[in-house]
């Protein structure tokens, strides 16, 4: 029963992901296309995750997993690049300086 309910609520989430998706990527804007890009990496996600706890063959979970692993990478490089188009950029003078100063202080002591 928790199952049956876990499969249907993760295939909704799905779904809904890639619809959203595409809904953003349509909007032809640059922020729109990284966050709908993220949108289908985490159903993507979900959907590999999903396929990988069904399954019953060594293969396929290897095979789902290293999807899943990847596809975590490319939806978090799409949302590092839709926050940095959506506040065009203000943070990254910031945060440059910052690394910067963090990687000197061991070598300044």
């Amino acid at each position: 029963m928790f199952l049956d309910a876990y499969i249907l609520l993760s295939i909704l989430i799905a779904l809904m992901d890639l619809y959203l998706g595409v809904l953003s990527i349509r909007k032809n804007r640059t922020t729109g296309r990284y966050l709908g890009l993220a949108c289908i990496g985490a159903a993507i996600v979900d959907l590999s995750y999903l396929i990988s706890i069904l399954s019953d063959s060594y293969l396929c979970m290897s095979v789902m997993s290293s999807i899943y692993f990847i596809d975590i990478d490319f939806m978090l490089l799409s949302f590092v690049a839709f926050t940095v188009y959506f506040t065009k950029g203000s943070f990254v003078n910031w945060g440059k300086k910052q690394c910067v100063w963090r990687c000197s202080m061991p070598f300044l002591r």
